[in-house]
């Protein structure tokens, strides 16, 4: 049951931002059949142009994000066929039937449905429907092919993440992005969370001038079949490439085994915190947080005008690249569970002892940027920012130990983490923010007393789980032990 919870959670949430962003863009192809329908040429024809660029943006990350992610059994199928020694041309017809049958290649075609609308009162409307179909098959193989080559190694693999963060942020942006059209003499205008961008000024000028000699868009719109057909054979090498260049997995790998770890001797809690915190200090992710802590801290130092968007963005840094340790507690350790049950630990404190370790890296680098804006900004910014921090860092603790039960995944499975560890830290980010919007600005005393309380709830909801967890999983070992 823990592992279909993943796949339940990223398809709710994959499923929200699907069905958001699709009426945002049957609303764009209605205004802008409309405005075609009126005679309206140049307003239509910039808006479906702009609207054709959206439709391949979104294309290209819910496919990303659906082969990455825990939401398709693609890369499995893929390492089957490898095992079972299959030619590169039974794996790319197995790959594209697959593909075919897909669920997202039913969403992908309901996308293409409104943008007939507007086409169809536009000159050449068959040759611009043909190339909006190549381009957006193009652009499928090719969301497939990235996520096919960042699943090749564990080096890749965890490149992957980076890339899943930021399509994640992009997706996020693109739902709350307004993306309202405005038009007058001057030009057309789009709005993008509330800052205008002249579209087209009808003298060749505007964003979708300076992306017309690279966007496939453009030549969407211009009824460019060759140079789509092009775009996509390109696109399909890549995805064969990627097929081709897929390793023999080992039978352990192929079988998800791992090897057995012996079980660590001595005191049981000095031996999880120091292990914690040599997993943390050596991680990767630990030396971006290390860099991002120091370089916001000396940016700051070094800036003219000294503001506190400056730690903020540093400090958001650091949570983001710490999040995925503190969701997923058990990682790195394979068969943690069955050694702390043999150990005779109380799982409270092996909870405490990791999440005081993550906390104390973590926390850790998140202090200079704050010192340093204390002495260029103003005291009341830093403590601002100290409370900030502090949410964050109690929210992450909250729902990393809620994932780590809930989304358990060892870091040798190669598979990505679940779609909602990939949103979280924005939407802890977003809390102090909606702070400073709504109740009071960000270094007033109304902020710290409204962030204080939410780092108090935070805390006191982080007791009662872990008194929660201790009982659950020490039921969990009596029922067996009883069976036995």
């Amino acid at each position: 049951m823990k592992l279909r919870e993943p796949r339940t959670a990223d398809m709710l949430v994959y499923a929200w931002l699907v069905v958001v962003i699709y009426v945002r863009l049957a609303t764009n192809c209605a205004l802008a059949a409309r405005e075609l329908a009126r005679g309206h040429g140049e307003l239509g024809a910039a808006i479906t142009a702009f609207t054709v660029l959206h439709l391949l943006v979104v294309v290209f990350l819910l496919i990303f994000l659906s082969t990455t992610l825990s939401l398709g059994a693609g890369g499995l199928d893929r390492r089957r066929l490898t095992v079972l020694g299959a030619s590169l041309g039974t794996r790319v017809a197995a790959e594209i039937v697959d593909s075919v049958a897909h669920p997202m290649t039913i969403v992908v075609g309901l996308f293409i449905v409104p943008l007939v609308f507007p086409i169809a009162h536009m000159p050449d409307a068959g040759g611009i429907v043909a190339a909006l179909v190549i381009a957006v098959v193009a652009v499928f193989f090719a969301a497939q092919a990235l996520g096919g080559l960042l699943s090749l190694s564990p080096t890749a693999h965890r490149l992957a993440a980076g890339f899943r963060f930021l399509f994640a942020a992009v997706m996020l942006a693109l739902v709350a992005a307004n993306l309202d059209f405005n038009w007058d003499a001057a030009g057309v205008r789009v709005t993008v969370f509330r800052t205008p961008f002249l579209l087209d000024d009808g003298s060749g000028g505007g964003l979708l001038a300076a992306l017309r000699p690279w966007s496939p868009s453009s030549r969407v719109v211009g009824g460019g079949v060759l140079a789509c057909a092009v775009f996509a054979i390109v696109c399909l090498g890549l995805y064969a490439l990627a097929l081709c260049a897929t390793p023999r997995p080992a039978a352990t790998a192929a079988f998800g085994r791992s090897a057995p770890t012996a079980a660590p001797a001595g005191d049981a809690t000095d031996i999880i915190r120091r292990k914690e915190l040599v997993l943390l200090l050596r991680s990767g992710p630990a030396l971006v947080a290390v860099a991002a802590g120091v370089g916001s801290a000396a940016w700051l130092a070094a800036a003219r005008v000294a503001t506190a968007g400056i730690p903020l963005l540093g400090c958001f840094v650091i949570v983001l690249a710490q999040f995925g340790a503190a969701a997923n507690l058990f990682g790195r350790e394979g068969r943690a569970l069955q050694r702390y049950t043999l150990l005779g630990v109380d799982w409270r404190m092996i909870f405490a002892m990791k999440n005081g370790a993550w906390l104390l890296v973590t926390g850790g680098v998140m202090v200079p940027p704050i010192v340093v804006a204390a002495l260029r900004v103003s005291v009341g910014a830093a403590a601002a920012l100290l409370l900030s921090a502090a949410l964050a860092l109690s929210l992450c603790v909250l729902w990393g130990n809620i994932s780590s039960l809930l989304f358990p995944s060892a870091e040798r499975a190669r598979r990505g983490g679940a779609f909602v560890n990939q949103l979280a830290p924005f939407l802890i980010a977003a809390i102090p923010f909606a702070i400073h919007r709504d109740v009071a600005p960000f270094g007033s005393a109304g902020f710290d007393a409204a962030v204080a309380a939410c780092v108090a709830v935070s805390i006191v909801l982080h007791a009662r789980l872990r008194a929660r967890i201790g009982r659950t999983l020490d039921a969990e070992i009596e029922s067996v032990v009883a069976r036995f």
